[in-house]
């Protein structure tokens, strides 16, 4: 079956808002109650009112695995959070190098400098987001790319600190980007090799690209749907008792008759697909379910063979 378009950006906006940092108790109460699929972080603990509804109508205390007691340590040393002073410093020496050799080192060096400047100063002085990593990758990035260019306009020697600058900043992300992450005292801590931190940094990188290509859906109304209907989703599931037993929300589909075969042409091979009527549909009080009967794609099953 043939998915629109608006499945995958919706996949995507619930990609980013579990990106989206919060604090450690809070992102444990919702980790610990809350399914894989509809995890929505950057929202109050308590989202809507039909959660506050909810709650009222069981008169039961939230459960939670973690002790309210527990204290819980950042995965990285506490010194790792003076990296920061990398992308500050890198950014600060673009700024400076551009604003000293005319327009054309303006353009070149404004942007990598702006954003490694204020990434890096705003994880010295206060509490940041995730966004914040996610940009000072992207300016790293920029800065070693651009990194060549600067030979031209501010001299090999400048262009090589530069460079290296902006890879060690990259590598600093990682490791700004590890330190936000806590697990229990007494438990052993994960390796946070330079190599977890670069992949860490590139983590940041794919989630900027995916958030700056996906802002319709990461901002405005549209959000605000994904949200409500990813809500009142799990409301639903949890009321109907899905979460503990999945198959009973799957109903069985009924006999395939009379299909549709033909033969396409596929890479150079000739392959039959198989096409016939969806009788699915979402049921009456799932969110979204005229949206999704809006899609006429939907209404049309296909089978292709799996490749050799």
């Amino acid at each position: 079956m043939s998915y629109p378009t608006e499945s995958w950006t919706l996949l995507s906006c619930i990609t980013l808002e579990i990106c989206a940092n919060r604090s450690v108790d809070e992102w444990q109460k919702v980790h610990d109650r809350t399914p894989e699929s509809v995890r929505v972080y950057n929202e109050p603990v308590v989202p809507t009112d039909a959660w506050e509804r909810r709650s009222m109508s069981k008169g039961q205390p939230e459960n939670s695995n973690l002790d309210d007691s527990a204290v819980m340590d950042s995965i990285t040393s506490q010194w790792w959070s003076f990296s920061a002073f990398v992308p500050l410093l890198t950014g600060a020496l673009w700024v400076w190098l551009a604003s000293r050799s005319g327009l054309p080192a303006v353009l070149l060096g404004a942007v990598p400098g702006a954003l490694l400047l204020g990434t890096g100063l705003s994880s010295l002085l206060w509490a940041v987001e995730s966004r914040t990593f996610q940009y000072m990758a992207l300016a790293s990035v920029l800065g070693g790319v651009l990194s060549v260019a600067a030979i031209v306009l501010f001299g090999p020697l400048a262009a090589l600190i530069l460079g290296l600058g902006s890879a060690m900043s990259f590598l600093a992300t990682g490791y700004l980007a590890l330190g936000q992450h806590r697990c229990p005292s007494g438990v052993p801590a994960p390796d946070t090799g330079p190599r977890i931190a670069l992949r860490a940094a590139v983590n940041e990188l794919m989630m900027c690209f995916l958030m700056l290509t996906s802002w319709p859906i990461v901002v405005g109304t549209i959000a605000t749907r994904v949200r409500r209907e990813a809500t009142e989703t799990y409301l639903m599931f949890e009321d109907e008792g899905w979460f503990s037993d999945p198959a009973a929300y799957h109903r069985n589909p009924p006999p395939l008759e009379d299909p549709d075969i033909c033969t396409i042409n596929h890479r150079g091979r000739e392959i039959e697909r198989l096409t016939f009527e969806s009788l699915y549909e979402p049921r009456e009080e799932e969110p979204g379910r005229q949206r999704w009967l809006s899609y006429k794609r939907n209404s049309t099953a296909r089978l292709d063979p799996a490749p050799p």
